[in-house]
């Protein structure tokens, strides 16, 4: 190591403190004493084409109100730039909040990605991103991740200390073993993993006691734990395009659940307590192998106000499904019924659209 190397080595936390400190006359000192280091200037020089990158300007030199300009984001869209690599001065950006990186070609992202105190939402989604870093973990602000449509085999365990994480978007990606981290983020609210490879589903996550949104369609599942009745706030599930043969009875005791969906399965039957789920007002079982469905309801007029039977074995319907008094819409399209069947039905329902 030279002497002028060694003497930057001593001074550097002090100039990168001044320029950091959003003060335009300490970055003037910083810029004053660093002249007489090229290290220091190499660093600069890596600034302003960062500057470039975050504000489309381009620079022939960085000025002190520059600077600041570049501290003080709070938002950076880089959405869709062809950005393939994301500069680590991005750790200069201690005021950032939203960092949008959709739809670039980024394989990875810096490790200073960590050292962001104020980051809420870290959108990368689209991109080829093979794993997330373990430095993830030390973003605690984060709210909202998005990595939907990558190339992620797993999350990392570091994951599991944002614990403000609140909507979760891993779908789209090569995951097969559900990642247990999940489940130890308390205050998850939508977690989307629709379109991977997952065949089982963890029993932690009944942990997700805050969780409204679960998406788990187009995996490879064949059944739910039953803990997945502990998920009391949730409003929407989606289990479409699995491979689930029974119905599980667990979501009989989901009773804030106001829309599920099933399609594309190989269900056979349904239980009758589905049709008293107290907010349930649309139920998609379409393109399964049902043959027969009981609506023996005991609230008396059940809630669901869309129903689809749609690609089933169905060739009568009992005349108990007179009971859902709510229902406007019944798709009974693809089914062996007569036309004299279906005319019993509309008889049965004079209110409700019937699809045949």
């Amino acid at each position: 190591m030279t002497i002028a190397s060694q003497a930057y080595l001593e001074v550097k936390d002090q100039l990168i403190t001044l320029l950091y400190s959003e003060d335009v006359s300490n970055i003037e000192l910083a810029l004053e004493i660093g002249q007489n280091y090229p290290e220091f200037q190499e660093q600069l020089d890596k600034y302003r084409l960062f500057y470039r990158v975050a504000l489309g300007k381009t620079l022939n030199a960085l000025t002190p109100e520059n600077i600041c300009e570049l501290l003080q984001l709070t938002k950076l869209d880089l959405q869709n730039t062809g950005l393939v690599k994301l500069p680590a001065e991005v750790v200069a950006l201690r005021r950032l909040k939203n960092l949008h990186l959709n739809e670039n070609f980024l394989s990875d992202l810096p490790t200073q990605i960590g050292y962001l105190p104020q980051l809420q939402n870290l959108l990368v989604a689209k991109n080829e991103l093979a794993r997330l870093l373990p430095e993830i973990g030390q973003i605690k602000s984060l709210e909202v991740l998005q990595v939907y449509d990558n190339q992620l085999q797993s999350l990392p365990s570091e994951l599991q200390q944002c614990k403000h994480l609140k909507y979760l978007f891993i779908n789209g990606n090569k995951i097969q073993d559900f990642p247990e981290v999940i489940c130890s983020l308390p205050r998850l609210q939508i977690l989307a993993l629709q379109h991977n490879q997952l065949s089982n589903v963890s029993a932690q996550i009944g942990n997700l006691r805050h969780l409204g949104h679960l998406n788990v369609s187009h995996n490879r599942l064949k059944d739910l734990p039953d803990t997945i009745g502990l998920l009391k706030k949730v409003g929407i599930l989606e289990l479409n395009h699995n491979r689930l043969a029974e119905f599980p009875l667990a979501i009989l005791e989901m009773n804030a659940l106001a829309k599920l969906w099933m399609t594309h399965n190989q269900l056979r039957q349904v239980p009758a307590g589905v049709f008293d789920l107290p907010q349930l007002y649309q139920l998609n079982l379409s393109n399964n192998c049902i043959d027969q469905v009981n609506f023996s309801i005991t609230n008396t007029q059940g809630s669901i106000v869309k129903l689809w039977l749609a690609n089933n074995q169905i060739s009568r319907l009992p005349s108990s499904i007179s009971y859902l008094k709510n229902l406007q819409l019944l798709d009974v399209q693809n089914n062996p019924m007569s036309p004299e069947h279906v005319q019993e039905i509309s008889h049965w329902l004079p209110g409700c659209e019937v699809i045949f």
